[in-house]
């Protein structure tokens, strides 16, 4: 800050800051428009939390506003400031509690120098993401369908070719006596035969 006015930082493409003097001349060509979200946080005993939150505005005055069916909302009302970002913008909230079944009468108004007039803003459900999980479900279904179809294609192409497809299995021997056995060896048992003790 100097006496002159504020300096606003902002990052360029060639990856270097520049500094531009917002002076009382320039101040009115700069000004750049909140991006605003409105969240929902849910409560206890049918209640839950509204938070609208506005960003990336500048200059720093703004005024953000719950609004229940066009009335002023602010006694109920919790904010975190207005408070500045690292680019030279600025960012805040502002939540209300509300009932749940009346969440649709509320709106975020906000006014702010680069807006033509005040806009309003309100917590939207998220899409469903049923669409996705319907369409990996038969995506997979097809895929499994394809593998089963080519496998049995390669199969019958194999027969036809004159080769014979057996089935192959590992044996499970549970000592090397029954391995001995199923080769034809066998194996004889002395008492007192021993490996050696570095065997």
């Amino acid at each position: 800050m100097t006496s002159r006015g504020t300096f606003k930082t902002t990052l360029h493409p060639d990856g270097l800051r520049r500094y531009t003097l917002l002076t009382p001349a320039n101040v009115a060509l700069s000004t750049e428009a909140p991006t605003v979200k409105v969240a929902q946080k849910a409560g206890y005993d049918g209640r839950e939390t509204l938070i609208c939150r506005a960003h990336g505005f500048y200059p720093k005055e703004i005024e953000v506003t719950w609004m229940k069916d066009g009335e002023d909302q602010k006694p109920d009302t919790f904010t975190g400031g207005v408070l500045p970002n690292s680019d030279g913008t600025y960012h805040t909230w502002l939540s209300i509690e509300v009932d749940s079944q009346e969440r649709d009468r509320f709106r975020c108004q906000v006014a702010h120098d680069s807006l033509p007039e005040p806009l309003d803003f309100t917590w939207e459900e998220p899409a469903s993401d049923l669409g996705l999980i319907l369409g990996l479900t038969v995506g997979l279904g097809l895929i499994l369908v394809c593998l089963i179809l080519y496998r049995t294609f390669a199969i019958k192409q194999q027969q036809e070719m004159g080769y014979e497809i057996t089935p192959v299995s590992v044996p499970e021997v549970e000592n090397i006596e029954g391995l001995l056995k199923s080769s034809g060896g066998s194996i004889s048992r002395d008492p007192d035969f021993h490996l050696p003790p570095d065997f």
